[in-house]
């Protein structure tokens, strides 16, 4: 495979959902040491559907942005969206791990 034919937007895309998985499992380790859900949004669907429900409404936040980027962003802009996703992820989940350490 020759590294100029990787498609960078499919990595960040991965990036994505693995940074979203990083901060679910930590959200879910967190909450398991007693923690608490302070994003308003987050506490509201772990309440009304569990644990399950956040992972859901995170796939459908990644889904929903996936798709609008294919729609708007053309040439270098495709790679925008996936990395303000990654970057906020990245910054969530360092805040749930400091927390998930002050616990421990």
């Amino acid at each position: 495979m020759n590294i100029n034919n990787i498609e960078y937007e499919k990595i960040l895309w991965v990036f994505v959902l693995f940074i979203a998985y990083l901060d679910l499992h930590s959200t879910y380790i967190g909450l398991s040491s007693g923690l608490v859900e302070q994003n308003p949004m987050g506490r509201y669907i772990i309440h009304t559907f569990g644990f399950i429900g956040l992972s859901i409404f995170k796939l459908f936040i990644i889904g929903f942005c996936y798709k609008l980027s294919k729609k708007l962003m053309y040439g270098n802009w495709i790679y925008l969206t996936p990395l303000i996703l990654s970057i906020a992820w990245v910054f969530a989940t360092s805040i749930n791990i400091y927390y998930i350490i002050k616990v421990i």
